[in-house]
Formats: structure tokens, C-alpha cells, sequence
């Protein structure tokens, strides 16, 4: 982690913190972002805070006390709590008009008995209405308890995060699975559910540290075995339905799994490689209230097996204690809101899988499409009046391809896409579909969790960007050389590096790959990103997509940004194919936007009009909708092999 002195307090124990005095209370504060030296609050102004007869300026005392206020407790994150102020000096800049006003606080010089922090106000437009500077009894500090709520707080104190269920609603909807077969349980039900299952574990031999492996489509059966063998104190194993045999196979044996629970026979007659048990079988046991297996933090919680596009899939082993932070941290910026989520992603892809997590820890409503279908994807929206959804770009893109304008979205307040780059044309549609949306790209990897970035505590977030860097990970940026990139040099690109504490254990059993985290503790995630100047950062593609041309070097994400800047093109995807002469050279897939009909030479004159001509696109090619891999991106694999069959 970051060289933070503590861990820092959730934004909804800051937020009870701030409404416990009777004067902040009356504000109306809201705590937006908080990291180890600041915070931001907004608020929203009030016809008694003007003093103009015609009400259109905010009186300077008003100022003053939200200057205050975000001032002592910018100190949070350092020593625990706000602390009393000593003295408090006050700058005006120009008149505040009423609306929607954003406070900073940053702390300048901490202390055992005095510390200093200053403080802005700005108004809606961005523009610095006053600042004030102070001086604070950092020796008088309370420091703030954390309070989750009764739920979560006893989902978290179980020992074995893996497990937690929060039971404080137990009539409460948990999980409705939709599709030919629908169902729904509630919490009481599902956990009712898991214990048994774990009875069934038990009775099969599965303690701590013991692996089994789950294989099946989207269920419910399948977050029952997920949590029993978490319960039990077991190394959960989820694999992809689509692995061939042989990768199963050999997936299976890799990980260690005593046997697979699975949603169908695997295999036919008495000639198996390991024990198979339905998924169906496992809850048939009753429900004796077993309590949760008690485990050690750095105790492998599960493994997740990457695509295996360059080879056998590698597994990655992950602690309890990781998966802990991502859950505690995944608690601490929520707004505490209840949420219903729509999970399309394979519950074997750390996406859908942590998202199912977080949301059963919180006491949400996990609505679960038991496979990606775009029709039923938009119509679960509806059915289900689902509020948050996420996914990465290709599912949207074709959800959003053959949308039906009956199907009402109005439900969706947040809309989460990461994993892949996404296109100014796909965030404008998707903007457009889910106008009472947040919007966020977002980024994560199998190897260091799902929590790398964060919104800006003030400046809106870019069109395309992830956001800055998250306050409680450390983020770098690396050329080929791996130096690292300096952040006072402007807008830089380079390879992603991420530590944190939600890092992998390491891959299970695979001497024959060398670690990708360096003696840093930084994974090195093989990503192309760009920082601009002031710390936001964006997506660019995979670093080993890169292939060379003549020797030039290409970088298929920047060709399909350009091909995507085209008013007709929806969406591209740009890969190699052998050249003689130079090696290898770009080609392109296209999907035209609807009702459109770019031919191929136009696009080929766009291209050579915004790229370098050795970047250009040699062909190109047009289809209705991309195909996807098992985790629901971009097979360019398949691309590849369709792209030498076409130019032979």
C-alpha cells in the first residue's frame, strides 16, 4: 500500500461523524471523496445563506463555516478525526452565487499538538470563490470509529471473509436468477442453502485448505457452493464452462481440487479423470446451522484461472486476506444505498464474481442472467427495475446494437464498464440509453483485484478515463525499460504497475512463468496507459498487442481509436497478420453503425489521413457484431485466425 499512516475511515462514518454536529448537520454537508490528506464535502445552498436583497450571493460567514468544516476535517486521514480549530484565516476571491458548491480541505503540516490545513470553496462553474488557511489541536483529535451497518458488520466479523452473507434482512430478496428457469431466494433462504451445502462438504471431506472446483453457467447453485466451500474453510476453483476437455483436465489437476462441482455431467461412461457431483446434489443436505470454518488471512481463499490465450491457463491464488480488502474497501466508498445489481459477466471472471460479493456482503439485490444474452440482458433491466449494471464494453455494445425503445432502463443509476477500451461512440450511445446514469470505466485485473482508480475528489472525470489513482493503492506508470514515468513531465504512456494489498499470492504451481510482481511488491500488468497532466488516466490497450511493421512499432488500440472516430464506425478491432516483407501488418474488423454503409476504401483514406501510413489498416473488414471470449471481450484470437483465411 501507500506509505498512509492509517487506514482510512469509510465515507459513511465520516459522513455521521460530520451530521453529528447540530451546525453541520443544518448545512446539509455531504462527504464526496476522502484520502490520507484531504477531503471533499459538497452542498447545496439555501435562500438563508444569501444576503443580497435579491438573494444572489451566498453571505461569507456561510463560506467561512464550510472553509472550516473541510479544513479540520481534512486531518481524517492522518490522524484519525477532525480536530479543533485554533485559528482560521479567510480569503475571498469572488462573490459565490447559489447552487451546488464543492469544499476541499488539505492537510499542509501535520502534528502531535498543532497541525496546519487549508481549505477551498468552488462554485458550480469550478471557479475558486474563497480559500482559507488554519491552524488546528490535532492533540484534541477524536478519531472516528468505523460503523458499518449491523449487517455487514457482522458478515465481516465472522473470521473467513469469503463467507460473508449479510443476514440482517433474511426476508429480504438475495438472488433472482432469470431466464427459462427463474428463482428467487431471499437471504434467509440462500444462507440456509449455503450451510447445507456446507454439511454436504464436510461430509466429502473438504476442511481448510482443501480445493474444489465449480463448472457451470450463471445459478444460483453456483453462489451456494461458491460461499459453502468458503464456509468450510475450502479454496473455491471457479473454471470456465468453455474450457476444452484437455484444459479442464488439466486446470483441475493444477489447482489440486479433490472434485468439481459441476451443472451437468462432464463426461460420458465410467472413463473420468476426477469426481464430478451436480451442483443440484449439494444443498440436499439439511441445514444444521454449521458455522464458518475459521481461517488465516494469507490462507488461499480461491484460484482464478486466466484465458490461457498464450498457453495453458495460469491459476491465480488469491488470500483471504486480500479478498478481505477489496470487500472492506468495496464497504467504505459505497454511499450506503441499497442496490439492485445485474450480473450478465461468468460468475468464473473476477468481475461478476467480486460484484457478487460486494453486493451479498451489503444486503443488495444480485439479479443473475445465467449467460450474456443482449435481448434479455435489457430486458432483466426492466423486469427487475435494476439499478446498477456492469460489464465490459463488447456486452454493451451488443445490448445496445438491436435495443428495443420499448424496454424501459429508467431504473439504471450507475453503470460500471471496464476491462477493455470502449469507444466515444459507445459512451455517447450508452450515456444516451441510461441518460439518470453514473457513468465509470473502471479497471481491474485477475492478478492485483479490481480496485485501482478512483474519481477525482473535484474535477470532473475525462470522457474515456478510468479516473486518478485510488488513495489507498499506489499506482505507477513504466516505459519498456521500466523506469518509471515521472508525473511532473506532462501526459505520459506506459505500462500499468499496481501495488496493492488486494495482490495475488502467486500463480499455482507454474515455476515455468516468472512472477509478474516485482520486488516492490508491483504487479506489472502488461496494460498501456496514458496519465495526462493532471493525474487522470486512460486505457490504451494490452503492451504486448503491440507487434512490429517494417520496424515500426504498432499499437492496434490507437488504430482502433481512429477507425472509432469515424462518424459510421461503431466499433473496431485491428490485428496482426504475417507479411513477407515486413514481418506483419494491421488489419481491421469493422462494425458499421446501424444504418450505415462505409465501404472499405473509405475507411482505409480515414485512416491514412490520422495515422502514420505503416499504421494504417491493409484491409479491412466488416461484420455485424464482434465474437467474444470466455470473459465477454474481443476473441481477437479468432480475428486473427478469420483475418489469414480471408487475405490467402
Amino acid at each position: 500500500m501507500p506509505s498512509a499512516t492509517r487506514t482510512l475511515p469509510s465515507l459513511a462514518a465520516v459522513q455521521r461523524t460530520l451530521e453529528g454536529g447540530t451546525f453541520n448537520n443544518w448545512l446539509g454537508l455531504k462527504v464526496t471523496a476522502i484520502t490520507a490528506d484531504s477531503i471533499t464535502l459538497e452542498a447545496a445552498s439555501r435562500p438563508e445563506w444569501t444576503n443580497a436583497q435579491d438573494g444572489s450571493v451566498i453571505h461569507g460567514g456561510i463560506l467561512s463555516a464550510l472553509l472550516d468544516t473541510a479544513a479540520c476535517f481534512a486531518l481524517t486521514g492522518t490522524i484519525g478525526g477532525p480536530a479543533p480549530t485554533i485559528d482560521l484565516q479567510t480569503q475571498f476571491l469572488r462573490p459565490a452565487r447559489p447552487g451546488r458548491l464543492i469544499v476541499t480541505g488539505r492537510l499542509v503540516k501535520p502534528g502531535r499538538g498543532v497541525a496546519f490545513a487549508q481549505a477551498e470553496v468552488h462554485t458550480e462553474g469550478q471557479k475558486v470563490a474563497a480559500t482559507a488557511q488554519g491552524t488546528f489541536a490535532a492533540s484534541a483529535s477524536a478519531p472516528i470509529e468505523e460503523t458499518f451497518s449491523p449487517g455487514v458488520r457482522e458478515a465481516l466479523a465472522i473470521g473467513n471473509i469469503g463467507a460473508a452473507i449479510n443476514a440482517a434482512h433474511p426476508d429480504r430478496p438475495a438472488i433472482t436468477l432469470t431466464g427459462d428457469n427463474p428463482e428467487t431466494v431471499t437471504y434467509g433462504e440462500f444462507l440456509a442453502r449455503v450451510r447445507a451445502a456446507q454439511e454436504w462438504l464436510a461430509a466429502h471431506g473438504v476442511g481448510r485448505g482443501t480445493a474444489v472446483a465449480i463448472v457451470g453457467i450463471n445459478s444460483i447453485e453456483y453462489l451456494v457452493a461458491f460461499f459453502a466451500i468458503m464456509r468450510a474453510g475450502g479454496v473455491a476453483v471457479p473454471l470456465s464452462y468453455k474450457f476444452p476437455a484437455a484444459v479442464l483436465e488439466y486446470a483441475v489437476a493444477n489447482s489440486g481440487s479433490s472434485f468439481v462441482l459441476a451443472d451437468r455431467p462432464l463426461f460420458e461412461g465410467d472413463d473420468v479423470p476426477f469426481p464430478v457431483y451436480l451442483l443440484s446434489s449439494i444443498s440436499a443436505a439439511s441445514d444444521q446451522g454449521a458455522e464458518p470454518v475459521e481461517v488465516s488471512g494469507e490462507d488461499p481463499s480461491m484460484i482464478l484461472y486466466t484465458s490461457g490465450s498464450t498457453g495453458k491457463p495460469k491459476g491465480v491464488v488469491r488470500s483471504h486476506s486480500s479478498h478481505e480488502w477489496i470487500m472492506e474497501t468495496g464497504e467504505k466508498y459505497s454511499d450506503g444505498r441499497d442496490r439492485v445489481f445485474l450480473v450478465s459477466a461468468p460468475l468464473y471472471h473476477m468481475n461478476a464474481l467480486a460484484t457478487s460479493q460486494g453486493a451479498l456482503l451489503h444486503g443488495d439485490h444480485v439479479v443473475l442472467q445465467p449467460v450474456f444474452e443482449p435481448k434479455g440482458f435489457l430486458q432483466a433491466i426492466a423486469d427487475h427495475s435494476a439499478t446498477r449494471i456492469t460489464g465490459v464494453p463488447p456486452m454493451m455494445s451488443l445490448a445496445l446494437r438491436d435495443r428495443d425503445p420499448q424496454i424501459d432502463l429508467s431504473s439504471v443509476n450507475e453503470l460500471w464498464l471496464g476491462s477493455a477500451p470502449m469507444s466515444d461512440e459507445l459512451i455517447e450511445e450508452s450515456s444516451r440509453v441510461f441518460p439518470g446514469a453514473a457513468f465509470s470505466l473502471g479497471f481491474g485485473t485477475t492478478e492485483s483485484g479490481p480496485v485501482a482508480f478512483a474519481p477525482h475528489p473535484i474535477l470532473p472525470t475525462p470522457r474515456g478515463s478510468v479516473g486518478i489513482a485510488h488513495p489507498e493503492v499506489a499506482v505507477e506508470l513504466r516505459d519498456p525499460d521500466g523506469k518509471v514515468l515521472a508525473s511532473d513531465t506532462g501526459s505520459v504512456s506506459g505500462e500499468l504497475c499496481v501495488e496493492s494489498p488486494a495482490t495475488m499470492l502467486g500463480y499455482k504451481d507454474r515455476p515455468d512463468v516468472p512472477s509478474p510482481v516485482d520486488d516492490r511488491g508491483f504487479y506489472l500488468t502488461g496494460d498501456l496507459f496514458e496519465r495526462n497532466q493532471r493525474g487522470f488516466y486512460f486505457f490504451r490497450g494490452r503492451v504486448d498487442d503491440m507487434f512490429t511493421s517494417g520496424g515500426e512499432n504498432v499499437y492496434p488500440a490507437a488504430v482502433e481509436k481512429v477507425l472509432e472516430n469515424h462518424p459510421d464506425v461503431q466499433e473496431a478491432a485491428v490485428v496482426p497478420i504475417p507479411d513477407p516483407l515486413k514481418g506483419a501488418k494491421p488489419v481491421a474488423f469493422v462494425v458499421p453503425v446501424p444504418g450505415s454503409n462505409p465501404s472499405e476504401q473509405e475507411l482505409r483514406t480515414w485512416t491514412l489521413e490520422h495515422l502514420e501510413p505503416y499504421a494504417h489498416p491493409r484491409r479491412i473488414f466488416f461484420e455485424e457484431s464482434f465474437p467474444l471470449s470466455g470473459t465477454n471481450k474481443v476473441d481477437k484470437k479468432l480475428l486473427s485466425q478469420r483475418a489469414e483465411a480471408k487475405v490467402r
